[in-house]
């Protein structure tokens, strides 16, 4: 049986290709180029396949749509090489279509690491966050591995548990080069059963992004520039020393963290759960940031 999608409040139905199609269509009727637009639809429909409805078709006008016609997104993507080594590149978008750019990068990656003889190693921690995985490519190319931690969306670190995708040549070699006890007994019952349970990690996942939002709404409100984007936190700078926020907020048994060198240098970081939590840090930031 064909699987379909179902319109929120709406008693329609349509499969993955026909909304696969239609984003398309809706794509290239706003200027992007059809091969782009292809591109940006295989991304958008793959996390709906994957029950990320947030990073899905529900984006398509309030995120692309509406930014291209405010001239805040270009429909033609210019990928210039801004400068480049044998193993780097630099590389400038111009404010293009993201999901192009993103897979054109990540091929070139792959093919100068090859050239090389390295490979690449994509970090997905935060993969339960936003809609593109990079799995696929695991099976495509034979220098690349995909790793994935269960630390950031159930909050346990401590554990130190998550797991390696690659193809069996890599994982053989990593398997020969481990400890034979490099994760606990704890960390592997706990890692399976969330593994059998998805409805406790799409539980996890909504109250996650609904206080994240939430956060990010008082934030803006009370004149703050909030960096939201796909991961469970949220970065802005605070009216005093990051510094010392961060030490005021311990005194209340709330733990966060700043930077203090670097792009974020000032920057305070808030890992982001369910509204109840968040709203118990925004009462002690009101305090601490004199609100």
């Amino acid at each position: 049986m064909e699987e379909k999608i179902m319109a929120q409040n709406e008693n329609v139905n349509a499969s993955f290709k026909e909304m696969h199609d239609f984003m398309c269509s809706a794509f290239i009727a706003a200027g992007v180029p059809p091969t782009d637009a292809v591109i940006c639809a295989d991304v958008l429909i793959e996390s709906d396949k994957r029950g990320i409805d947030s990073h899905g078709v529900g984006r398509l006008k309030p995120i692309y749509l509406d930014r291209i016609r405010e001239g805040i997104q270009f429909v033609n993507t210019n990928f210039e090489v801004v400068r480049e080594t044998p193993s780097t590149a630099v590389i400038d978008g111009h404010d293009g279509m993201g999901h192009v750019i993103a897979v054109r990068a990540m091929k070139m990656t792959i093919e100068k690491a090859k050239k090389c003889g390295a490979l690449v190693l994509i970090d997905e921690a935060y993969h339960y966050f936003y809609s593109r995985s990079f799995i696929p490519l695991a099976n495509k190319y034979d220098n690349v591995v995909v790793l994935r931690t269960f630390s950031k969306i159930c909050s346990i670190a401590g554990l130190r548990v998550g797991y390696a995708v690659a193809n069996e040549q890599l994982i053989k070699c990593m398997e020969n080069a481990e400890s034979t006890y490099n994760v606990n007994n704890i960390g592997l019952l706990f890692a399976e059963e969330i593994l059998k349970r998805a409805d406790i990690i799409d539980q996890i996942r909504a109250q996650e992004i609904e206080g994240r939002v939430w956060l990010t709404e008082q934030l803006k409100a009370a004149g703050y520039t909030p960096l939201s984007l796909e991961g469970c936190f949220v970065l802005f700078v605070p009216r005093r020393p990051s510094g010392d926020v961060v030490e005021s907020l311990k005194k209340l048994g709330i733990w966060t963290r700043d930077y203090s060198k670097g792009v974020l240098k000032g920057y305070l970081r808030v890992s982001t759960g369910e509204i109840a939590i968040m709203k118990r840090f925004w009462a002690a930031l009101r305090e601490i940031d004199r609100l």
